[in-house]
């Protein structure tokens, strides 16, 4: 790009090459999630409850003498339930009083559909709805208290900070 610039009477040209300022990429190592693992203390009850509740499929299941785990999976995200000899839990407050994992936040589309599903099968559900009545997030936990959040889907990934539609 060359640049001209005239000052006052006289004129004054400056020449040279100026590259346009590009903005960081947003996602430059062109990351995505691939899985999650969460430590549990029983991979069966916890592996049938992501099944019938989440519809997850149980894609790879392998015992060892001090370990059993579970891949859950549902097409672009698989959870990894894995039940180590010896672990447990240390902490049981909820929430940010608790260090590790505070919770697992998928999206749906069908957010309604996923309410009346997880009624139906006696989970209980917290709803949180926005100002104008749409359901905004369920909540509610598996067996060992994990919290999972089913997000109503927004038209991507992730909203940016401080995007609350409604």
């Amino acid at each position: 790009m060359k640049l001209t610039a005239a000052i006052g009477i006289g004129a004054l040209t400056i020449s040279g090459t100026c590259a346009a300022i590009q903005p960081p990429p947003l996602n430059p190592l062109e990351l995505s999630i691939h899985h999650v693992a969460i430590s549990v203390a029983n991979v069966n009850v916890e592996s049938a409850w992501y099944a019938k509740v989440l519809g997850l499929d149980k894609v790879f299941c392998s015992t060892s003498s001090d370990r059993s785990e579970c891949w859950m999976w549902i097409p672009g995200f698989r959870i990894d339930l894995i039940q180590q000899k010896g672990s447990t839990r240390i902490d049981r407050r909820f929430g940010p009083m608790r260090q590790g994992w505070l919770h697992l936040s998928l999206q749906t589309p069908i957010i309604r559909e996923a309410l009346d599903r997880l009624r139906s099968d006696d989970v209980h559900v917290q709803v949180f709805r926005y100002k104008n009545g749409h359901i905004m997030r369920l909540l509610m936990e598996d067996p060992e208290g994990n919290q999972i959040e089913l997000h109503a889907y927004q038209g991507g990934p992730a909203t940016k900070p401080g995007y609350h539609p409604g």
